[in-house]
């Protein structure tokens, strides 16, 4: 899995290899929720949630900068029906940048943390695995958290 290249030292393999021992949430889906307490399964939870919310408003940012950016081109008929010639330009360099800008950024949030859908999945089963600490705990199956 891990391969010490020529380049780099002993020392930052080492680093890498605690970045990925220190993954809570990968341990999780990986091994489960038997090796986790249920503080630790709590506080992976308030850690899950605040990334979510974080990447939830990143993408609804991105979305709508992509979008908005369609608004560009009827403002841009609008300026050369004005007699506004020299700002028209402007407007139409600005269209696919300020597009391509919201595309990238939104496929960075992709490709980093995955799908809406799964990260949501995520979320639910840490939920389900401190549903079930609590019940074994002896707590009623209506608890709310």
């Amino acid at each position: 899995m891990f391969q010490l290249k020529k380049d780099s030292s002993v020392d930052q393999f080492s680093e890498k290899i605690e970045q990925v021992v220190q993954n809570d949430l990968a341990m999780f889906l990986e091994f489960g929720e038997e090796y986790f307490t249920l503080e630790e399964l709590e506080d992976l939870y308030g850690q899950w949630e605040k990334e979510y919310q974080l990447t939830e408003k990143l993408r609804s940012r991105f979305v709508l900068l992509c979008t908005s950016s369609f608004l560009l081109i009827p403002l841009s008929g609008l300026i050369t029906l004005f007699g506004y010639n020299t700002h028209l330009p402007i407007f139409i360099i600005c269209f696919p940048i300020i597009f391509l800008i919201g595309l990238v950024g939104f496929l960075v949030l992709f490709f980093k943390f995955g799908k809406v859908t799964s990260q949501e999945n995520v979320g639910r089963r840490i939920k389900f695995a401190i549903r079930n600490k609590l019940q074994r705990r002896g707590f009623s199956k209506d608890f709310e958290m």
